[in-house]
């Protein structure tokens, strides 16, 4: 007699469905939540390193340029979606050129070409600031003086 009680207060027992689609509704809610965040931090990352990857050709070239590898002038060439590192006078006439993809779409704009000097690092610049922007972020603005050095502003 006391295990058929038990089981008959065993079938009422569990969940209802408003119970249940409350419960996925919350899940779906936090999951959404957390992916909005992660994608937010995935991009502002990207554009982040983006921005260092330049800097860091730059350096690149001056360093080259510096130490006077192959005894030429050293430079960066920008173009959408890509950094040309080369050798030589300007980019129409250079030799040895890495090519950079870039995977975001980030737009620049200012800075076309720049060519370091032998030995000295010394930079001429076409075009002023390299302006780094993706529309979401603030811009980025990475500077040349006439000395070589590449600071971001």
């Amino acid at each position: 007699m006391l295990h058929n009680t038990y089981l008959q207060d065993k079938i009422g027992s569990g969940f209802t469905m408003i119970e249940m689609l409350m419960f996925i509704g919350i899940l779906a809610l936090i999951i959404s939540f957390g992916l909005f965040l992660s994608i937010d931090f995935y991009r502002t990352y990207s554009f982040l390193t983006e921005k260092n990857m330049i800097i860091s050709i730059l350096q690149k070239a001056r360093s080259n340029a510096i130490a006077n590898i192959n005894e030429r002038k050293h430079g960066v060439y920008f173009e959408p979606n890509r950094y040309v590192l080369f050798e030589g006078e300007n980019y129409a006439a250079h030799t040895n050129a890495i090519i950079f993809e870039s995977g975001l779409a980030i737009s620049h704009s200012g800075m076309r070409e720049v060519v370091f000097e032998q030995l000295t690092g010394r930079a001429n610049v076409s075009g002023g600031d390299l302006i780094l922007k993706d529309n979401i972020r603030p811009d980025i603005i990475i500077s040349i003086n006439y000395e070589g050095r590449i600071y971001q502003k």
